[in-house]
């Protein structure tokens, strides 16, 4: 605010007077080389405005962590907290889809879904063909989820928590896998119209979101693999991912990035800030 009013001043004519205001159509043009700067942490957390406040003691100074990191949007410059993004979303499930019979796809495959797409429990096609109940497989009275991420390359779906009103259970249990005996579900896609795919399957590899795979590195960390989609580790990894790695992979879950996440923000100190907007440009037009 300081340096918003050391800007030249400019009269403008009102409908209640004439006011004198800075003239916005001036600018200092940034130089950040060889500023000295601290490094602070901050997550999502704490507000601009009290890091401001932390840091220099001034709440209208928040701008100053966006000039010193050449950020716009102030929402993309913290983390997410990793405590509240854990609590958020282990309560999420992801799995890989298995199926267990043929149609669209052969019986054991396993193959991902558009977001979006709804889950529920299968039901087997009873009476008349003009009954209700048998059309669709799927019975719409019964419990369902939605499928909240999907992940090509590692062939799971994550689906958001949804409880069985008679018995207050989630629909697919972390760490428990079914089987085409004991449980069957069914996917319903959306294109013209919703229809169930003419799969059903089971769920394997389950397991919570957050304890999915968020990357994997090779031993010769000359590459990594961002899956921030999560889910079970891959059966197979692209070949070309271990190139001189001798075959070996570290792998990230969701919530240890989450944990490591912190960001490490760099900012301008106080006595530097003056100095690294110290070229001031004020553009000319000709009336």
């Amino acid at each position: 605010m300081k340096l918003f009013s050391s800007l030249p001043k400019k009269d403008y004519q009102t409908s209640i007077g004439t006011k004198k205001l800075s003239n916005f159509y001036s600018f200092y043009k940034k130089n950040l080389q060889n500023k000295q700067t601290s490094n602070v942490k901050f997550d999502k957390q704490t507000t601009l405005i009290e890091a401001s406040i932390q840091v220099f003691d001034d709440p209208d100074s928040l701008w100053v962590f966006l000039h010193s990191n050449n950020k716009i949007n102030p929402f993309k410059l913290l983390a997410d907290n990793s405590t509240t993004f854990i609590i958020q979303n282990e309560i999420n499930t992801s799995f890989n889809p298995l199926t267990s019979n043929t149609g669209y796809y052969d019986s054991g495959v396993t193959f991902t879904v558009p977001i979006g797409t709804i889950l529920t429990t299968y039901s087997g096609v009873t009476g008349a063909s003009w009954s209700y109940s048998s059309v669709g497989n799927f019975d719409l009275n019964g419990p369902f989820t939605i499928v909240e991420k999907s992940n090509s390359y590692n062939l799971s779906v994550t689906v958001k928590p949804r409880k069985n009103l008679s018995n207050q259970t989630d629909i697919i249990i972390p760490g428990t896998d079914g089987s085409s005996e004991t449980e069957q579900f069914v996917f319903i896609t959306k294109g013209t119209t919703y229809s169930a795919l003419n799969n059903t399957f089971y769920n394997v590899n389950t397991i919570k979101y957050t304890k999915g795979v968020y990357s994997q590195e090779n031993s010769s960390k000359t590459s990594e693999i961002f899956i921030p989609e999560g889910g079970p580790e891959p059966s197979e990894t692209d070949p070309v991912f271990f190139a001189g790695g001798g075959g070996t992979v570290t792998t990230k879950t969701i919530e240890e990035n989450a944990i490591q996440k912190i960001k490490n923000i760099n900012v301008i100190v106080p006595s530097s800030v003056s100095s690294s907007m110290s070229s001031f440009i004020t553009p000319k037009y000709k009336a």
